[in-house]
């Protein structure tokens, strides 16, 4: 009897074991198919960095599940900004969103908590804003079914990094607060250093002749009256020959005249003969001034002219100081009246040619004070327009302009490529950050905020900026701390980790 209590104990514990053995394998099977289907399951959504025992829901959301009620929550973006879109179950049954009510919580860093209100949409509850970048944040999610209340918690982190004070300040990194500034507004326009026209001087030959000095050369600095060239003048020999024959007869007539003069003092020589040797004089006058005039004009020393050995030299001098630009004429060569021998640029004064486009014309104006950026020489000056043409092109409506630059050193060359910067009115902006604030991250424009030891990006929307400021128009409150300087850093660090927000 008691063999027979044994042999039934041992068949019947070798059944419980069979049958809990065979439920194992079924559920482990089972654990197989649901991770399966939900690997497989095309994600219309986010790729979040989730918790790696995470369990996702059957459209690749995050799942979360409370006795027989459970809950997908999704970011969902695909071809439209992101949104929130939660799908409720009962026993693993989709359950109507109208017999539901979902509110979600969310914390970012350093920010006022967001309420997120939902509205049913088909199959699911819709949320009503959209859920802007980064998506980083803690999640409090809340649902009422059936007159039992839900609450679940999750932590979303995106584009976050820690960093101690004592790194911080063994980096180099500053920090500072985001806030209102007063914007100097510029406009920025490439220019190139040419000759001021008003400083140019085209020498000329007045007469013909042949070219009998070397002349001085191309590229060459040269003073006021600085000799340039001489030419041996045919003509010239008549004009100092005229001058010389009416310096004599000028001579004579006044020689005569005083004797004239003398003798009708003393009663000697008729009335008559004085004046005919007063109107003899006078000719004489008339006619060396007269000579005079012409060389005077031709720039010819009248002092120089003493005998007729030298009548043919005429000498071509420098009218400024300045250096020779362009040079037509060399030793030997027949020239003309009409020969532009030399061309003379003063360089102590240059213009800057810009080009004005119809968006800027409000801004720039004659007598306005600019600055000028030469790469060249690694210096900014300071200019004046001085003048701003009409109109031109049927596209562009451009104009050009020229600005006025000191130049005593000669350091400024036609040619050089400049930069203009034409200084418009100042702003007050309400939140701007540094220049060297801003990073490039997932193809935002960001800046790198800070909460205690935490920071984390944020993308912003720029809007106008001078050469420290940039204004912030979306994005970033004012009070918010950021990192100032040496930010490239936390975008290097970033890099280094993984990706947790796949776009």
């Amino acid at each position: 009897m008691n063999n027979k209590i044994i042999f039934a104990g041992v068949v019947a514990l070798i059944l419980v074991i069979a049958v809990v053995g065979y439920t194992k394998i079924d559920s482990h099977h089972a654990d197989e198919d649901m991770s399966e289907h939900t690997n497989n399951h095309t994600n219309n959504g986010h790729d979040e960095s989730e918790t790696p025992d995470m369990e996702k829901g059957p459209h690749g959301g995050w799942f979360f599940e409370e006795n027989d009620f459970s809950l997908e929550v999704l970011i969902f973006e695909k071809g439209i900004p992101p949104e929130f879109r939660v799908y409720a179950y009962a026993n693993h049954e989709p359950v109507d969103p109208k017999d539901v009510y979902v509110s979600i919580t969310l914390n970012r860093l350093g920010k006022a908590p967001e309420n997120i209100k939902f509205k049913t949409e088909r199959e699911y509850l819709l949320g009503e804003q959209e859920i802007y970048e980064p998506h980083s944040f803690d999640v409090l999610i809340e649902a009422k079914y059936k007159d039992q209340s839900y609450s679940w918690t999750k932590q979303q982190i995106e584009g976050r990094i820690e960093m101690d004070k004592t790194t911080l300040e063994r980096t180099g990194v500053e920090i500072s607060t985001a806030g209102s500034v007063v914007l100097q507004e510029s406009t920025d326009l490439p220019g190139e250093i040419r000759f001021n026209q008003d400083r140019l001087a085209h020498v000329v030959s007045s007469l013909s002749g042949i070219v009998t000095v070397n002349p001085k050369r191309l590229g060459e600095q040269v003073d006021k009256d600085e000799l340039l060239t001489v030419i041996e003048s045919q003509e010239l020999v008549k004009l100092k020959s005229d001058y010389l024959a009416a310096r004599e007869r000028h001579a004579l007539a006044k020689k005569l005249f005083n004797r004239e003069k003398q003798l009708r003092d003393e009663g000697i020589s008729a009335e008559q003969d004085f004046f005919n040797s007063e109107t003899q004089l006078a000719e004489a006058k008339i006619n060396l001034q007269q000579s005079q005039y012409v060389l005077s004009a031709l720039g010819v020393d009248l002092s120089s002219i003493k005998d007729i050995e030298d009548l043919s030299r005429y000498e071509i001098r420098s009218p400024i100081s300045g250096v020779i630009i362009n040079k037509h004429v060399s030793q030997g060569e027949a020239v003309t009246s009409e020969n532009t021998l030399f061309v003379l640029a003063d360089l102590s004064e240059v213009w800057v040619e810009f080009t004005v486009y119809p968006r800027h014309l409000t801004s720039v104006h004659v007598g306005q004070s600019v600055s000028v950026e030469v790469d060249a020489i690694n210096q900014s000056l300071s200019g004046t327009v001085a003048w701003i043409g009409p109109l031109v092109g049927d596209e562009t409506r451009s104009a050009k302009a020229y600005v006025t630059l000191e130049n005593p050193d000669r350091v400024l060359r036609p040619g050089l490529f400049v930069n203009v910067k034409i200084e418009n009115a100042q702003a007050n902006i309400p939140v701007a950050v540094k220049h060297s604030a801003i990073q490039t991250y997932n193809d935002w424009k960001v800046v790198f905020i800070r909460k205690g030891d935490q920071f984390e990006v944020r993308p912003i929307e720029q809007g106008r900026q001078d050469d420290e400021w940039v204004e912030v128009l979306s994005g970033l409150e004012s009070g918010t701390e950021y990192v100032s300087t040496n930010s490239f850093l936390f975008k290097a660090e970033l890099g280094k980790s993984s990706a947790s927000h796949d776009h």
